[in-house]
């Protein structure tokens, strides 16, 4: 960033051009030193599979309530449901991470190198 000094305006095209000038200045700082906004759900999350969740959440509410075993049915037709379309959703997003790799540049590669590192236990806790 540079660090404009200004001189004192003698004409109103001078105050318009400074300003113009800070204005582009802020911007550009704030544009530096901001970490970009990520949407924090996917796409998927906010159709189909949120609508499932709020049932599933009214249906298992309604069987603490009832204790009824219609109503237990239920709760667990709608938890294998969404288990079902969270499956498929993460396969699909795999599958594009897959037929999104490249050669060119190391994606491939680094992909490959993941799946050959062994993994390491926790012992933190």
């Amino acid at each position: 960033m540079k660090i404009a000094i200004f001189r004192r305006p003698a004409q109103p095209q001078e105050i318009e051009f400074q300003i113009r000038e800070l204005t582009s200045e802020i911007l550009t700082a704030h544009v530096t030193a901001s970490k970009p906004m990520k949407n924090s759900e996917l796409p998927f999350v906010q159709g189909e599979l949120k609508h499932l969740v709020k049932e599933r959440s009214r249906a298992r509410k309604l069987w603490q309530f009832t204790r009824h075993p219609q109503h237990k049915t239920e709760l667990n037709r709608l938890q294998n449901t969404i288990k079902r379309k969270v499956g498929l959703y993460r396969q699909q997003v795999w599958e594009d991470h897959l037929i999104s790799l490249d050669v060119e540049d190391d994606s491939l590669w680094g992909t490959a190198r993941a799946f050959r590192k062994k993994s390491r236990p926790d012992f933190s806790s």
